[in-house]
């Protein structure tokens, strides 16, 4: 069964959100967002750095994820979101390795304990000689791109949500992954946004809310996250967690 995506998902992506003006000083309106993978300031996944130790599972070299549209609301349940962006139907594939520049614009100021992801639910990734000394019959080097399809016809029955509560028709399998457009919701009370109406299974955490105007991060740390569930697929499976910093 395909694990919650709490623990799955924490891949997905990374943001860093910098207020700045055209000299470098701080600005009270406008937002930057740049991609960033770790919950350590200064590093990234293929350094293996988290807060706390864990077993040498293997980390990401390169994340790529293609992105639809970024929403933000001030309710923990993620009601009447705003879009930051919003890419339309042609997505943009970014490596979150890269600290790509996602976004910069002028949200209203306020709290916004509440994150949605529209994204491709398929990961493509390499990953470190770590990943490959612990999982050599499934991720056999570090120069092929694996794939990761978040949601599956296999995926246990959970069933995904667009941003009207209309069910998200999944496609692919496991061993084969096959492209859909997902929401991928989080919040800081997830619970809320899953009475709300959203599945849990595409729900996960924010550990705090994003404040604006403000200098925030928001990561997302897949440090040795990666495994081999013993069917001999290459899969992310476990993060350290995700939340502005």
């Amino acid at each position: 069964m395909q694990r919650a995506l709490s623990s799955i998902l924490v891949a997905a992506v990374g943001l860093i959100l910098v207020s700045c003006s055209n000299s470098g000083e701080p600005d009270s309106k406008t937002v930057t967002i740049t991609g960033s993978g770790s919950s350590v300031a200064g590093f990234a996944f293929s350094q293996d750095v988290r807060p706390w130790s864990v077993a040498a599972t293997g980390s990401p070299t390169t994340m790529k994820l293609k992105v639809y549209q970024i929403l933000v609301s001030t309710n923990t349940n993620c009601s009447n979101p705003v879009s930051l962006i919003d890419h339309g139907a042609t997505p943009v594939e970014i490596n979150m390795i890269d600290r790509p520049v996602l976004f910069s614009g002028e949200p209203a100021a306020g709290t916004y304990p509440c994150l949605i992801l529209k994204v491709s639910d398929t990961l493509k990734y390499k990953v470190n000689a770590a990943a490959v000394t612990a999982w050599p019959t499934a991720c056999t080097n570090t120069t092929t791109e694996f794939q990761h399809d978040i949601y599956r016809t296999d995926n246990g029955g959970s069933v995904f949500k667009d941003l009207n509560f209309a069910t998200i028709t999944a496609t692919g399998v496991k061993s084969a992954p096959s492209s859909d457009i997902v929401y991928l919701v989080g919040s800081t009370v997830p619970s809320a946004a899953i009475t709300a109406g959203y599945n849990v299974n595409q729900t996960f955490t924010l550990l705090s809310a994003l404040t604006v105007p403000g200098a925030t991060t928001f990561y997302v740390d897949f440090n040795d996250g990666i495994e081999n569930t013993g069917d001999g697929i290459c899969t992310l499976e476990e993060g350290a967690g995700m939340g502005f910093r």
